[in-house]
């Protein structure tokens, strides 16, 4: 049977090869439906690059000319940040001029972009693992590039986000055509030409609406020798920086306050996701014991003599006993730690976070605001209710994540707590800004780097939680702790978008 990377890489080629990657056609029955009931949206696009002074066609290539994109759901944050591969156009000319669309569902989404280089070697452009996101190789530094969010409104019918370009020169490579350099990817708007395709091909979704993507996390530019290697890694190359998690201040662009006073009288709605979370012990004995604890890479079984040697070696005499004994290890973990697990839980309810928060919110905002009911509990319209009571804003404040993450040896955990706020406009309904915040430890971040690198959008708060042993958290002194902990960081998070 033939391996599953192989038939993925060969489906890959023929994409390609046939064009389908970017092709041009128009939404198909299902999607027409979907965007005409609102549940799905068509969300119109540009992408442009000028390669040594010269437009290029960069649709049709993969990767594509000049730059291409990463594309995560803040809704959905389950779902790790994934390559945007399958673009369509509306037609031959617009693909051309690099007009493109996707369907979409509404909500908020977080796009990441990679500068043209990733695949030739030397590399103009690699992959950060830790931190997930795309650093271009310029000179004497690592150019990290400014990534973006959009928000796709209920019932939009066509939504334009934006016209997104770089320019990129040549010169590197025995016959000088790999790139160079690229200058950082802008934004421009383009509405009016957005309107003309939309009323041209897209007509029977309604008017188009221009909703542009915005700025999430800034450009930064590390010293290139933070560099402490690359590996490559289905076509593209991760590279590892030390420090793991370079610095960058949460910029006052990043925090509602942004808006002005224009905001106020402000309301809030809380609400929570999840429950608490532990760590999965099992997996990462599984994990632990089937790479030697770090020291085999997966990625270099090929080797041998004959090919595949090494491979065949590991499969036959190290795998078998070292997955029992992960999951031995793993089993039993779990079972010491259960009795914990609960009490934990019992104080997380106790403590009541969204009550808390909630209370935290009111008494940083300004004279004037005041609490709306959460979402699920209210049978009317949170915006209706906003405009009832006469306030200008909203921010909902939602509690997505509460784990206990491991972050040290002897089983020493971290608590980690992630927050989503939005900003609304009541009286238009428009999202003015989103971000999702995390409060956690360091060592806990480093000890889950691949878990936080599929969420690059999780910004880390300059106040951490504390690493501890779990036979020291499983205390009376503990959990009193525990409870400090949360209430810590829902004032870190309170504080940092408020004031």
């Amino acid at each position: 049977m033939m391996n599953p990377v192989a038939i993925r890489c060969l489906l890959l080629a023929c994409l390609i090869l046939s064009g389908c990657l970017h092709s041009v056609h128009l939404p198909d029955a299902a999607d027409s439906q979907a965007v005409r009931a609102g549940e799905k949206a068509i969300v119109l696009f540009r992408h442009q690059s000028v390669y040594d002074s010269k437009p290029r066609e960069t649709l049709g290539t993969y990767p594509m000319e000049g730059f291409g994109f990463e594309m995560g759901t803040l809704d959905e944050d389950d779902k790790p940040l994934a390559p945007v591969i399958l673009l369509s156009s509306p037609s031959d000319k617009e693909r051309k001029e690099g007009w493109a669309y996707l369907v979409l569902k509404p909500g908020g989404y977080y796009l990441s972009v990679a500068r043209a280089g990733v695949d030739q070697n030397p590399p103009a452009t690699v992959r950060i693992a830790t931190l997930g996101r795309w650093g271009h190789l310029s000179g004497a530094s690592v150019e990290l590039d400014r990534t973006w969010w959009f928000h796709v409104p209920p019932g939009s019918g066509v939504v334009y986000i934006g016209s997104f370009s770089n320019a990129c020169t040549t010169g590197r490579g025995i016959f000088g055509n790999l790139i160079d350099h690229c200058t950082e990817v802008a934004l421009r708007d383009e509405t009016e030409t957005a309107r003309a395709i939309a009323a041209a091909h897209f007509g029977g979704y309604g008017p188009l609406r221009s909703v542009p993507a915005r700025e999430y996390q800034p450009a930064l530019q590390i010293p290139r020798e933070t560099l402490q290697g690359m590996q490559w890694s289905g076509g593209r190359y991760d590279a590892q920086i030390h420090p793991l998690f370079p610095d960058y201040l949460m910029m006052d662009g990043m925090r509602p306050i942004a808006q002005g006073s224009d905001l106020y009288p402000m309301g809030f709605a809380v609400n929570t996701g999840r429950e608490l979370a532990f760590p999965p012990w099992r997996t990462k004995a599984l994990a632990g014991a089937a790479t030697m604890g770090g020291l085999i890479d997966l990625r270099d079984l090929g080797g041998g003599y004959p090919p595949g040697a090494i491979a065949a070696a590991y499969l036959l005499f190290y795998l078998p006993v070292a997955t029992l004994v992960g999951a031995v290890s793993g089993d039993w973990k779990e079972r010491k730690w259960k009795p914990c697990a609960e009490r934990l839980v019992r104080e997380l309810s106790e403590t009541r976070p969204l009550k808390k928060a909630e209370e935290t919110l009111m008494s940083a905002a300004r004279q004037g605001s005041r609490s709306l009911v959460p979402f699920e509990k209210m049978e009317g319209d949170l915006f209706s209710a906003a405009v009832m009571a006469q306030l200008r804003s909203m921010l909902e404040l939602e509690l997505t994540r509460v784990s206990i993450q491991e972050c040290g040896p002897d089983d020493s955990v971290s608590l980690d707590m992630a927050f989503r706020w939005r900003l609304w406009d009541a009286a238009s309904r428009d999202l003015l800004q989103e971000r999702v915040v995390v409060f956690g430890n360091p060592a806990g971040r480093a000890a889950n780097a691949a878990f936080f690198a599929s969420r690059p959008w999780e910004i880390f708060l300059p106040a951490s939680s504390a690493c501890k042993p779990m036979e020291q958290l499983c205390t009376e002194q503990g959990y009193a702790e525990f409870r400090q902990e949360l209430e810590k960081g829902i004032r870190e998070t309170v504080r940092q978008i408020l004031q």
